[in-house]
C-alpha cells in the first residue's frame, strides 16, 4: 500500500504537539507587570528545527500595513499564510531603521507565537483592571541555584558549555526572580548536555 503525505495542515499539528512537548524557559521580564514572557530568542531555533523536521518552512515578508508569514510544504508545495498589522516604534537615542527593526523583530515575534500557539501572558486581563487571582509560581531553591552555580563555575573551570551560554547569561540576571520549574528545566539540560 503506498504511503499517504500528510497534508499540511497535519504536518503543523505535529509541529506543534512536538514543540509543546519541549522544555523551553521565558527568559524576558517585564519588570513593570512583574512577569516573564518568551523573548523571540527563546524558541526561535528550537522552533525552526522542529518545523524543518516536519517539512514545513516560514518565510516572513514586511509590508508598509502587514507583516504575512507564509508557512510551505517542502514536499507538496501546500502553504498556510498567517498575517498581522504593522506597527510603529519610537525608540530613544535611535535611527528610525533600528526602530523599523525592533518593530520587525515584535512583529516577528507575535508571528511565531501565532504559528507555534505559544500561550503567553495575558497583559489585556490585566490593564482592563480585571486580573484573575493568580497564584504566583514559588521561586527557585537555594538548593537548585546552587546547582545551577556548580553547572557554570564548572563550565568556567573547564572551558566547556555544559550550561547553554544563554541560559547563563540569563540565570545572571534572573537569579533572584528564577522560578521552580524555570531551575528544574535548566538543570534538566545541564544533566543531558
Amino acid at each position: 500500500m503506498p504511503t499517504v503525505e500528510k497534508s499540511i495542515h497535519a504536518k503543523l499539528i505535529d509541529a506543534r504537539n512536538e514543540f509543546h512537548s519541549s522544555s523551553i524557559v521565558k527568559t524576558g521580564y517585564n519588570s513593570f507587570s512583574k512577569y516573564n514572557f518568551f523573548e523571540l530568542s527563546d524558541f526561535l531555533v528550537p522552533a525552526m528545527q522542529i518545523l524543518a523536521r516536519h517539512d514545513l518552512l516560514p518565510v516572513i515578508s514586511f509590508q508598509e500595513e502587514l507583516a504575512t508569514m507564509t508557512v510551505y510544504d517542502a514536499v507538496n508545495g501546500e502553504s498556510i499564510v498567517i498575517t498581522s498589522p504593522m506597527s510603529t516604534a519610537t525608540l530613544k537615542a535611535c535611527q528610525p531603521v533600528q526602530s523599523m527593526g525592533a518593530c520587525q523583530t515584535f512583529v516577528r515575534r507575535y508571528l511565531y507565537v501565532t504559528l507555534m500557539e505559544i500561550v503567553e501572558h495575558d497583559v489585556l486581563e490585566e490593564s482592563t483592571g480585571k486580573p484573575e487571582k493568580q497564584k504566583s509560581e514559588p521561586l527557585a531553591t537555594d538548593e537548585q541555584k546552587a546547582i545551577i552555580d556548580d553547572y557554570i563555575a564548572a563550565d568556567k573551570a573547564a572551558g566547556t558549555t555544559i550550561v547553554p551560554p544563554r541560559r547563563s547569561v540569563w540565570v545572571g540576571r534572573n537569579k533572584d526572580r528564577m522560578t521552580e520549574s524555570q531551575a528544574a528545566t535548566i538543570i534538566k539540560e545541564c544533566k543531558e548536555s
